[in-house]
């Protein structure tokens, strides 16, 4: 796999962190980020509606393999 950008690394940890506080997930607000990410394999993408504001936007989340690439970097 190529290596991540800082930013990648960055939305991926913040996603992350986002699940683990069970908060709205992450957005498109990084896009190249998150298209990298999604071709790693390590997001997947889906709508979501927001029970605060009732939009529906399409949201990003941590896969399997980015919680093993998260775990795997945090121990180098």
């Amino acid at each position: 796999m190529k290596p991540l950008t800082p930013a990648m690394l960055e939305m991926l940890m913040d996603c992350h962190e986002r699940e683990l506080l069970f908060r709205e997930p992450c957005d498109t607000y990084k896009t190249q980020s998150a298209k990298g990410l999604i071709q790693r394999g390590l997001f997947t993408s889906k709508m979501f509606t927001s029970s605060i504001s009732k939009k529906t936007y399409m949201a990003f989340y941590v896969t399997q393999k980015g919680k093993d690439y998260l775990e795997w970097y945090t121990k180098k």
